[in-house]
């Protein structure tokens, strides 16, 4: 009775559906993604026969090199097709996003990554580039290198690499997220341990071409987590060293300029996520378990307009995804999915108690996206 009263709540209007990677990694290919309902009040309803297996393994985490990264989970533009990293078999699992969010692997999934342990899918209509960290504690890291590699999306949404197209990067780079602009052609990288993040360009055939650089506005500062403003030519990224975030704009053809860095009440700004305007930038801070509120009207001078602490969370911050419906933000933390609502003004309120992922201590759960349908 209270699933047929859920299904025909969820068939009265757009249900948002959230997906979360287990990055199951002790015990062989039992790597997974879950998947939730949102009931419209913030409740988090498990999807029949979820978690849904991706085919590989993830990665064990023992420190936090492992799991600094993000988009390790995606969604493509229309919400039919999702796509998830398995660490330690180097392989990208595709699924098709049914219309009532359940998962459905595609075939040929899941499909080699081209290197070691892929960590982050930037996808923009038929291109797809995948960063590989060669992080992983149980691969011989020192017999390769980290790269980018790239992908064209069939209409099915199964994948086909992109032949010449692996972009090797300096030894223990730690390449850690991938962006891509698909209006101009670029895919913005950011490299954690040699602390860069540098604009590519990518043809037809799916090569990548060196554009420009930036590094962090101190010495031995890092980056971590980058974000696109979704109308204007702005980046924003976060600087681990200074507690700050930092303001940038490019030009057409991709080079980027250093604008200004802002305060962060946190410790360890790592995630950023803006509203579909670009009005409101949120971030997570992973050492403090704190997200934080920017308002970003005049988009290259944030303005800080709220720091707040999640409730009992068992563990830091590891991604933050904004639900497309812009009423709630979801902060994965530890084992637990929180779930905040966004008012009006963009300001947020944690709901009630976090959901708790069923799975091994061991395990470190990352990798959020969501979709309305």
């Amino acid at each position: 009775m209270g699933l047929l009263f859920l299904s025909a709540a969820f068939a009265q209007g757009a249900t948002s559906y959230v997906y979360v990677e287990s990055n199951v990694a002790t015990v062989p290919f039992q790597n997974s993604v879950f998947a939730f309902a949102n009931d419209g009040l913030g409740n988090l309803i498990a999807l029949p026969n979820s978690p849904y297996l991706t085919g590989g393994t993830g990665v064990l985490a023992p420190g936090s090199s492992e799991v600094n990264a993000d988009q390790e989970v995606v969604i493509n533009a229309a919400g039919t097709a999702l796509y998830a990293v398995n660490g330690h078999t180097n392989s990208i699992a595709a699924f098709t996003i049914n219309g009532d969010g359940i998962l459905s692997t595609i075939a040929g999934s899941p499909y080699a990554s081209g290197g070691q342990d892929p960590v982050s899918i930037g996808l923009a209509g038929t291109f797809l580039v995948a960063a590989n960290k060669n992080l992983d504690p149980d691969q011989d890291v020192d017999a390769h290198v980290p790269n980018y590699t790239t992908f064209s999306v069939k209409r099915n949404g199964s994948l086909r690499m992109n032949p010449g197209s692996t972009l090797d990067l300096a030894r223990a780079s730690g390449p850690s997220q991938a962006l891509v602009l698909g209006r101009a052609r670029l895919v913005f990288g950011l490299e954690l341990f040699t602390s860069r993040i540098a604009s590519y360009s990518y043809d037809k055939n799916g090569l990548l071409t060196e554009i420009s650089f930036i590094s962090p506005t101190t010495d031995h500062g890092a980056f971590l987590g980058e974000i696109l403003h979704p109308n204007q030519r702005v980046l924003y990224a976060g600087l681990l060293a200074t507690k700050e975030l930092g303001v940038y704009s490019f030009d057409g053809a991709g080079n980027i300029s250093f604008v200004q860095a802002v305060p962060n009440d946190g410790i360890d700004i790592c995630w950023l996520r803006l509203n579909a305007a670009g009005t409101r930038l949120y971030s997570s801070e992973s050492v403090t378990n704190t997200l934080t509120v920017y308002d970003t009207t005049d988009a290259l001078n944030p303005v800080q307009i709220q720091h707040v602490t999640l409730n009992a969370a068992d563990g830091p911050v590891i991604n933050i995804e904004l639900d497309p419906a812009q009423t709630f933000l979801y902060a994965l933390a530890g084992h637990g999915i929180h779930t905040l609502r966004v008012d009006a003004s963009g300001m947020l309120n944690e709901l009630a108690s976090p959901t708790i992922l069923p799975i091994a201590n061991r395990d470190t759960p990352f990798g959020m996206a969501v979709t309305r349908k």
